[in-house]
């Protein structure tokens, strides 16, 4: 048998990936701050990209709370203990590939994306035949004091394969189905985004060149992490703070730029309705602080 990077290589050279009806399976795991959840998941739902058939899966962990959320908006829910994050995801892509998409995308439930990102990676797997996509650059968007704040990602990486963020991340189901749909190390708490290249890599020694990393302000694509410490229950794995400290000369991620216009930017790439809803959850969740104060206290 040939090896398996053998048979990446030659898929790219024959379209493997249908042009009609792409089927993109998105990965969404939720764990507390069920209104963000809500807003990402409303923002998904509402996308209508022309021939590209997107199905949504929702991983959670607190039983009925998390199953309506996903119901809400018409998208499928597995439950799923939530530590180790590492195995959540698994069991998330395990459900996905009962309905054999051509690709997964994995999105954050505190993520938001445009419709463009999904225009972009539908050609990168169409037209141009790769088989690992994602962005080079992000936005972090601080909720409570409402700071946006720009990264061009990291400063090093020697593969392309390395060089995306984790928001958005994209693996054919080509590649998916060598591994076993078994993406990221079982134990992982922290770091997945690596621990998923790590996996590639090791199966795949030349995915470099059927992967591809994109600069999404070039392309048009927003895809902002939106960050609610101290104002919902729940922490981000990476807090604004820890970005901020992360971020910079010989930092990981290259020096943050502040954003002006944070919901201009958002309403221009996603329109009055995103912008509407972020601004009003940025209030719900601000009556709710002596709550969620008083919730981490006891």
């Amino acid at each position: 048998m040939a090896p398996v990077w053998v048979l990446v290589v030659a898929c790219l050279l024959t379209n493997c990936i249908a042009i009609a009806d792409f089927r993109l399976a998105v990965l969404v795991l939720v764990w507390r701050r069920h209104e963000l959840a809500s807003l990402v998941l409303k923002q998904l739902a509402s996308l209508n990209v022309g021939g590209m058939h997107i199905s949504t899966l929702v991983v959670g962990s607190e039983g009925e709370a998390s199953e309506k959320l996903a119901r809400r908006y018409g998208m499928m829910y597995l439950e799923e203990e939530n530590s180790p994050l590492g195995k959540k995801h698994n069991a998330g892509l395990r459900k996905i590939r009962e309905i054999s998409p051509d690709a997964v995308s994995v999105i954050g439930s505190d993520d938001l994306v445009n419709a463009q990102y999904f225009i972009s990676l539908k050609k990168a797997f169409v037209e141009d035949r790769i088989h690992v996509w994602g962005l080079k650059d992000v936005y972090f968007f601080d909720l409570g004091s409402e700071t946006l704040v720009y990264t061009a990602g990291y400063h090093t990486a020697y593969l392309e394969v390395s060089a995306s963020v984790g928001l958005g991340r994209a693996y054919s189901s080509q590649v998916l189905e060598e591994i076993d749909w078994h993406l990221w190390d079982d134990e992982r708490e922290r770091g997945l985004d690596q621990s998923a290249v790590r996996r590639v890599i090791r199966k795949f020694p030349l995915i470099s060149t059927v992967s591809k990393s994109v600069s999404g302000k070039d392309a048009g694509i927003l895809a902002v992490d939106v960050k609610t410490k101290g104002l919902e229950g729940g922490e981000n794995i990476w807090s604004f703070e820890d970005i901020k400290k992360g971020s910079g000369k010989d930092q990981h991620l290259q020096e943050l730029e502040i954003v002006d216009d944070p919901y201009g930017l958002v309403r221009a790439h996603m329109g009055n309705q995103i912008e509407s809803d972020l601004r009003h959850l940025r209030e719900v969740l601000v009556k709710k602080v002596p709550e969620v104060q008083a919730e981490e206290e006891l």
